[in-house]
């Protein structure tokens, strides 16, 4: 009752920020934080709105014909559509890799790593869907960009890909191992060889 919640500033998102004075909050215990409990549920909301968007603009593509065909058949919309398959499986990938965990709890690192790449795919993603369906993936009566608008934001919340790299980089250095062996032991938690 006491949060003060603010927009987040992008036309037509229900998001926004949600804050507490310090003496409201209440302390959690837990063995897993709520930063890697998001991370691990954005990379799945990620990876699903992913999919729709790609079955979206695939299909757009063989309905829509310029010059006597469909333009999904024209080579440059099917290298286009290709890369944008390549990002949305890596994002699915990701996102598989950020629910691995213990006791129905992801492991930290991992959800970082499935946040992180499901939210690097996001820009390249939704440009090529709105590339491919030109000027109508951005009407309000076309839902491609209820979708777009969820990635972007979903990009940002519970921190960007930088935000997850950089925790994982910090974790790396202070591990001090070779990155084979941080690889096995830090990410998978497998023995050291």
């Amino acid at each position: 009752q006491a949060a003060r919640v603010e927009p987040n500033g992008v036309h037509g998102s229900l998001d926004g920020g949600a804050s507490w004075a310090l003496g409201d909050a209440e302390r959690i215990e837990g063995p897993a934080p709520l930063d890697t409990l998001a991370a691990a549920a954005y990379a799945g909301l990620i990876a699903g709105a992913m999919d729709r968007v790609l079955a979206m603009t695939l299909a757009y593509a063989n309905q829509r014909a310029q010059f006597g065909k469909p333009i999904g058949r024209f080579q440059a919309v099917q290298q286009q559509i290709s890369v944008m398959a390549e990002q949305v499986w890596a994002a699915r990938m990701a996102a598989e890799l950020a629910f691995q965990g213990d006791d129905g709890l992801p492991r930290p690192l991992l959800a970082a790593l499935g946040k992180a790449r499901a939210s690097q795919a996001v820009p390249q993603v939704a440009d090529i869907a709105h590339a491919v369906h030109g000027a109508i993936g951005v009407t309000e009566e076309y839902d491609l960009q209820l979708y777009t608008r969820r990635l972007r934001d979903w990009r940002l919340a519970a921190g960007s890909e930088a935000h997850w790299h950089e925790r994982i980089g910090a974790d790396a250095i202070a591990s001090g191992a070779d990155a084979l062996t941080y690889l096995r032991t830090a990410l998978y938690a497998r023995p050291a060889a």
